[in-house]
Formats: C-alpha cells, sequence, structure tokens
C-alpha cells in the first residue's frame, strides 16, 4: 500500500470523513427547506360533530339531536414576506458551502493519513536501525569476553557492552509497540489491515520545493482556504441574519383561497347546507412584541461582530500556518544536507572506530558509542525527511491546491523506493 492508496481507501472507510458527507447532504436540504416558506401551503379540514339542542320557543320547548359537518380546503401562496425571503437567500448561502466543507474535510482526512503513514515509516525504519544497534551490542560483548579471558580486555567494557545491549534490547521492545501501535490506527483509518506498505528512499531523494514566493501562497491560502471561506460564509450568514431579524417589523401580505362545505352548523336552520368559496389578500402588521424584536436584532448584531473577529482571527492564525509550512520546505534543503553530513560523519565514525580497535587506540565502549550515533543520525534523517513531506502536503492543504496532486507527487518519491 502507498499513500495513494492509503488516501482513497480512508475516504470509503474513515468515521469522521464519512460524517461530513452526511453534512453535506444535510446541507442540500436547506435551499428547498427555506423556498417552501415561499410557495403555495394547501390545508384540509373536516370535522364531524353530534348536537343536542334544546331550544325553547312560544310553542313550548323543542329538542332534537342531528349531525353537523364542516368540510373545508384553504389555499394560501405568501406574496410578501421580507423574512422568508432573506432565509432562503441564507439558506442559499449556507448551501454555497458545501465545496468548503467538503475541501476541509478532504484536507483533514489526507493530513491525518499521511501523518499515520510517515509515523509507520519511521516506527518501522526505527525497528531496523534498533535491531542492527542491538546486534552490535551483542557481537562487542561478545568481543569484550573474549578480550577479558584474553587478558586484554577490562571487566568494565563488558559491563559497559552489557549495558548497551541490554538498554537496546529494551528500546527495540518500545520501538516495536509504537510500530504496532502506528499499524493499528493505520488500519482503522483504511478500514483493514494493513500488510505491506511502500517506504521511502531518503538518502538521495531531493526534498520538495515550493513554487512561487511566500506572499504568492499567503494570497492564494487567503483567497482558496476551505476554513477561512467558512468562517467567512458564517459571517454573511450573520449579516443577513441581522437584516431578517429588522424585518420582524415588516408586514406580510398572502393570497388567500378557502372552499368550504357546512351542514346543520346554524342552529336556527338545522337543516341548512352551505357551499361557500372566497378569495382575497390577508395583509398582517406587527405592532407590538413585547421588545422581542429590538432584543433578537441586538442579539445578531453581537453574534454578527463576534464572526467578523472570527474571521480575523482565522485570517491571522492561516497567514502563520502558511508562514511556517513555507519557511520549513524553504529551509529544507539545508536540513536534509546538514542531516546527510552528519549520517556521513558518523558513518565514517564507525569505520574509524573499528579500525582503532585494532591498532588498540579505541576500546567496545568506543565503538558502541560509534554505532549508536550513527543510528541516531539515521533516524534523525529519516524524520527530517518525513517532516518535509508532511509539510509539503499542509502547504498544499493550506492554500486550497488541489490534494490528489500533491498526494501523487509525494507518492512518487514511494514509487521510486529501493
Amino acid at each position: 500500500m502507498d499513500l495513494a492508496q492509503a488516501f482513497e481507501l480512508a475516504r470509503q472507510a474513515d468515521p469522521a470523513f464519512q460524517a461530513s458527507r452526511q453534512e453535506l447532504a444535510g446541507l442540500a436540504e436547506v435551499v428547498p427547506q427555506a423556498r417552501a416558506a415561499l410557495l403555495p401551503n394547501v390545508s384540509a379540514s373536516a370535522s364531524r360533530n353530534r348536537v343536542w339542542l334544546d331550544r325553547q320557543e312560544q310553542g313550548g320547548d323543542v329538542e332534537s339531536n342531528y349531525f353537523s359537518l364542516n368540510n373545508s380546503l384553504v389555499l394560501r401562496q405568501p406574496l410578501w414576506r421580507r423574512p422568508q425571503m432573506l432565509q432562503l437567500e441564507q439558506a442559499n448561502t449556507q448551501a454555497a458551502t458545501q465545496a468548503f466543507v467538503q475541501r476541509r474535510a478532504e484536507a483533514d482526512l489526507l493530513l491525518r493519513v499521511a501523518s499515520a503513514y510517515f509515523d509507520l515509516l519511521y516506527a518501522d525504519q526505527s525497528v531496523a536501525l534498533l535491531r542492527s544497534v542491538a546486534a552490535a551490542s551483542a557481537r562487542q560483548l561478545v568481543a569484550a569476553r573474549r578480550s577479558f579471558e584474553l587478558g586484554q580486555g577490562t571487566r568494565t567494557d563488558i559491563d559497559e557492552a552489557q549495558a548497551r545491549s541490554d538498554l537496546a534490547l529494551a528500546q527495540s521492545v518500545q520501538v516495536r509497540q509504537n510500530r504496532d501501535m502506528a499499524l493499528r490506527q493505520m488500519a482503522m483509518l483504511v478500514g483493514q489491515e494493513v500488510q505491506a506498505f511502500k517506504p521511502m528512499r531518503i538518502e538521495a531523494d531531493e526534498p520538495l520545493r515550493p513554487p512561487g514566493s511566500l506572499d504568492e501562497w499567503l494570497a492564494r491560502a487567503k483567497q482558496h482556504n476551505p476554513e477561512l471561506q467558512l468562517a467567512r460564509s458564517k459571517l454573511a450568514l450573520a449579516e443577513l441574519e441581522v437584516t431578517k431579524t429588522q424585518a420582524a417589523h415588516d408586514p406580510t401580505l398572502d393570497l388567500v383561497a378557502q372552499r368550504t362545505l357546512s351542514k346543520s352548523e346554524n342552529t336556527q336552520s338545522p337543516n341548512a347546507n352551505y357551499r361557500s368559496s372566497q378569495v382575497g389578500v390577508q395583509l398582517n402588521v406587527p405592532l407590538y412584541a413585547g421588545g422581542g424584536v429590538q432584543s433578537a436584532v441586538r442579539q445578531a448584531v453581537a453574534n454578527r461582530e463576534r464572526e467578523q473577529f472570527i474571521v480575523a482571527q482565522a485570517s491571522n492564525d492561516l497567514a502563520l500556518k502558511v508562514q511556517r509550512e513555507y519557511h520549513a520546505l524553504a529551509e529544507g534543503p539545508e536540513r536534509l544536507q546538514a542531516a546527510r553530513q552528519a549520517l556521513r560523519s558518523a558513518s565514517q565514525l564507525v569505520v574509524s572506530t573499528s579500525k582503532g580497535m585494532q591498532a588498540g587506540t579505541r576500546t567496545v565502549v568506543d565503538q558502541l558509542n560509534a554505532v549508536q550515533r550513527e543510528a541516531e543520525t539515521r533516524r534523525e534523517l529519516a524524520l527530517v525527511h518525513y517532516q518535509l513531506q508532511l509539510a509539503w502536503l499542509k502547504l498544499a492543504a493550506l492554500s486550497g491546491d488541489a490534494l490528489q496532486a500533491s498526494v501523487d507527487e509525494v507518492n512518487r518519491q514511494l514509487q521510486a523506493a529501493q
């Protein structure tokens, strides 16, 4: 499995990403719901009653009982309802955020998958390096004991080699546990057990460089970053909410058509049937609502100002994140060059220490120190390389670039691994 395959599997299996898809499905329904408030509303009602009538007349009391009924069909078409019109505008604005929600969810998923993938690579490489250190410590322990038996070594060399061997064994156990945790984390993301994965060659590959200047990346991020776009959309919704709340004072005008059939509803003429039809307009003018509208307007204004500060904070945070990832990539070649030079020096130290041991100028302790330093330097080089790959993906996610192209760029280095 490579990074692209892991990303694609996670799109189908990750619960958080699936939850975002359901969020998108919910956003698609806000416009039909808001539009329904401006479309015709048809209602029907029917009633049946048993009536016991006791009527007093000049000729005496008259008692009767009968059934009455009332059937009505009402059509109401809003002609002017400004709050509902603004609600529809809000719904359209909210529905337009579907693309931002989807891009934010994909970016979050990609960074989680990439972090887990690189953690797995780092853990796997750490296992291999510590295994080599443990093997070297075991060999040096045997050599120290042999030298001591021949009278050429000291007890201190044996104790030091034994301590280093035990430490390497303990570290190997811890690293294997970390690798198992990384495998389980990846399995949870992709929805299946990870049987094999592609490593990355870190010695010869050139680091990914961000094309363009920092100002260009900042401008691109402020225009396309999904998190910032969502914050701006919430601000637009808050502004419409202020206008909609103020529109609660506006009159409403509806077209009303009604058809009614009634029977035996008039106690003066119990046996009379009525059929009536009426068409007209209904005007409703709010006069006083106890101050509730004014309070709601003040609340909406406060929410709008809060969203303005949130947008400003999101813009500042975005600028800092873009600068951090951009500088990490821009300084990547120097970091890799320094790490690779450190690895070459550490490897040369192992060779020199081995020759020094043969010449009698170096001890077993010196040899173990050199081997351990080489392993630590190699792990540091791998860590730097993985951090730069992750910084590339983070910069692409922050700037709103096409994520698949960034994944393919990183994946090519995986495919080139030996």
